[in-house]
């Protein structure tokens, strides 16, 4: 069962050791505003304890070890109010994957934290982002189903539960349905013989195939209900990828398309781990405190189809289980922890292409988790020419320029290609943390007039150069 694990984690993201020296102070910047920071204590996290176990879930002699970490963090936390002489109330506590808490603190404080005893470290919160790619047909799932690439033992994912961290889930979608009939009728059981999450008090609807929800978006990034429902669709599509049920779908022509999708395991069972929001992106205490529910909830696979967009500047996983405060490698050490407690991990490489080692963006670049990426696709960008010359020597030599969209859907001519060299990377300011909101926009409406313009890769977020050409005026953008 656990190769069976392995196997299904290789397809699906479409994906302690205690410092004893005084960690590094971080850099502050001149503004006091608070935001939030990552501190985590000197003692072992219950996952990293557990480890000898080698369990999905957590032992019942771990209350013991519980019970040691809490009056060590009321210590810390006792400690650091003392010392920034206020009151602190953490937004989210980690015993689990790892043993600290998120805090919203200012730079300033931050600084002063760093150097007391007992804080293994201290990180503002790092953001991430959804990725994902083609689906089970393209990479052979169906050799897995009819047992012909496993040994003859054919396997659908029957009895495995499968968490996935991403923005939420529609819980009414077919992919989700407690009966699948498409294929032959298969009815769903619950491995578990409980619901988890919003779904266990019933301010969620889940099932027998669908057993759990959560919604970890909170504080002031959240722009979203907590209700752990999807806002943009890619938590949704990533959970169908990866287990949903066998459904039919009718495309609209020409030609009409009618055909049949499935996820990798569809007889798996699912809980939903909503980190991720649209605007907001996946905050990192978000990120952390799902990773945490997902060990104490004992699902065996985790999907985590969220990395860094900066191609290149990858954080180097093994500072995260070190004293060196490192803001990109905190889930790298919950997903070790994780490991640990006998959990497969599937991340996705990233979207960054072939920018050789920096394309594999963190956490996928940890030793201890399944760095899952495309090697080849199945897409085509298709158009048809008809010509009514007969034999008659081709235009342009056969070469046809200038025919494309430009101030309208009736509009053709010359698409001109553009670039603004004070602005090579399409956006302004220190700050990664955009979206597709105009916040990194270097230029006034009307800067461009219909042009393609070309954006060099790196930074700012691909969307967030996006919607800055097109606010702009600008009608495409080729990166």
């Amino acid at each position: 069962m656990k190769m069976l694990r392995i196997a299904f984690a290789l397809y699906l993201a479409v994906f302690s050791v205690v410092g004893l020296s005084k960690p590094p102070v971080p850099t502050a910047p001149a503004n006091s505003a608070r935001e939030t920071w990552i501190v985590v204590f000197a003692e072992a996290p219950l996952a990293s304890a557990s480890a000898r176990d080698a369990a999905p879930a957590l032992r019942a002699d771990a209350a013991t070890s519980r019970a040691v970490l809490r009056a060590a963090r009321d210590r810390h936390l006792n400690d650091a109010a003392l010392r920034v002489q206020r009151p602190l109330q953490p937004r989210f506590i980690y015993e689990t994957a790892l043993n600290g808490v998120a805090l919203e603190l200012s730079a300033a404080e931050a600084q002063a934290l760093a150097g007391m005893p007992g804080i293994k470290r201290i990180s503002r919160e790092f953001v991430r982002w959804p990725q994902s790619d083609s689906g089970p047909g393209w990479i052979k799932a169906p050799s897995l189903w009819d047992g012909s690439a496993n040994g003859g033992v054919a396997r659908r994912g029957e009895g495995v539960v499968i968490g996935v961290i991403d923005s939420g889930i529609n819980p009414l979608h077919p992919s989700f349905a407690a009966t699948s009939t498409v294929g032959g009728t298969f009815t769903h059981s619950n491995p578990k013989g409980r619901l988890f999450g919003l779904c266990s008090s019933g301010q969620a609807q889940c099932n027998s195939k669908l057993i759990g929800i959560y919604d970890f978006t909170s504080g002031s990034r959240s722009a979203e209900a907590d209700n752990g429902l999807d806002g943009e669709g890619h938590g949704t599509h990533i959970a169908s990828t990866a287990a949903g049920n066998p459904v039919t779908f009718n495309i609209a022509g020409p030609p009409p398309i009618t055909g049949t999708m499935s996820g990798v395991a569809p007889r798996a069972n699912l809980i939903s781990y909503k980190a991720c929001e649209v605007v907001a992106g996946c905050r990192g205490s978000w990120l952390l405190a799902a990773i945490e529910q997902a060990i104490s909830d004992g699902v065996q696979v985790l999907n985590y189809s969220v990395t860094s967009e900066l191609e290149a500047v990858t954080g180097d996983p093994w500072l995260g289980v070190g004293a060196q405060p490192d803001a990109a490698a905190e889930d790298a050490e919950a997903l070790l922890n994780a490991r640990d407690a006998g959990m497969v991990t599937a991340v996705a490489a990233g979207n960054a292409g072939s920018a050789g080692p920096g394309s594999i963006s963190d956490p996928a670049n940890a030793p201890w988790v399944l760095a899952v990426a495309a090697a080849s696709h199945d897409r085509a960008i298709v158009n048809t020419l008809e010509l009514s010359g007969g034999n008659a020597p081709l235009p342009g030599g056969g070469v046809l320029v200038g025919a494309g969209n430009r101030a309208g859907a009736s509009a053709t001519g010359m698409v001109a290609l553009a670039g603004d060299p004070l602005f090579p990377l399409c956006g302004t300011g220190g700050s990664v943390d955009n979206g597709a909101n105009g916040s990194s926009n270097p230029w006034p409406a009307g800067r461009w007039t219909g042009e393609n313009v070309l954006c060099e890769r790196g930074f700012y977020a691909r969307k967030a150069k996006a919607f800055n050409v097109g606010a702009a005026g600008g009608s495409g953008m080729i990166l």
